[in-house]
């Protein structure tokens, strides 16, 4: 019997919270489907099922009908919450970084370095380019024939990356390296080509910035 991992469980379930945030665009109202945001983020249909059943337990979601949920606005104050301080813990989930660190493998993220210099400011443009890529990272998740922890993998780190988009100094090295290990992941798809292209420009970008 395989042991369980807790920190990967509350990295799934904080990443799918994450995803039906996302797609409901922070709304009380807007239903979706647990089905494909368990898809979007790497998980298996009962997998998925599995944590909807328990967001909803701890009211951070709530059934809409049979296979649909709602945000609360309890499960919004918890991502929100999550995603301005990624490096603290919420009430129920551990820091994002350390979250997503967890679950990748060959990750050099720097963390609580005394005298590193990695928080930087970014122009509008270069936010709108980091997202631009992150919006395409996402499209070729549902092209590319990968597995199952590949996929996880990609999207968590895509949402480290938006984790620090919502901060005012996001931090360099976190951003950098949750890229190259997405960029590490799809080099090998010929039909992920033009992303890591793309992911590339970006960590010349992120190497410069300051």
């Amino acid at each position: 019997m395989s042991s369980v991992d807790p920190t990967k469980r509350q990295a799934d379930r904080f990443r799918f919270l994450r995803r039906v945030y996302d797609d409901a665009g922070g709304n009380l109202l807007t239903p979706v489907a647990v089905e494909e945001a368990g898809t979007a983020t790497g998980l298996f249909a009962d997998e998925a099922e599995n944590i909807a059943l328990y967001l909803v337990e701890k009211d951070f979601i709530k059934w809409a009908s049979i296979g649909i949920v709602m945000l609360t606005q309890w499960g919004i104050d918890e991502v929100e919450r999550a995603l301005l301080e990624p490096d603290r813990a919420t009430s129920y989930f551990p820091p994002v970084n350390v979250m997503v660190i967890g679950t990748v493998s060959h990750s050099q993220v720097q963390q609580g370095t005394s005298g590193s210099s990695q928080s930087m400011t970014l122009s509008s443009t270069e936010r709108e380019e980091i997202t631009r890529v992150l919006a395409q990272v996402k499209e070729i998740l549902s092209t590319v024939a990968m597995s199952p922890e590949q996929s996880a993998d990609v999207a968590g780190n895509v949402a480290t990356v938006e984790a620090q988009l919502s901060t005012t100094r996001p931090n360099r090295g976190i951003m950098r390296e949750a890229l190259v290990i997405v960029q590490e992941i799809l080099g090998p798809f010929a039909a992920a080509a033009t992303v890591v292209t793309a992911i590339a420009k970006l960590l010349t970008i992120l190497l410069g910035a300051s």
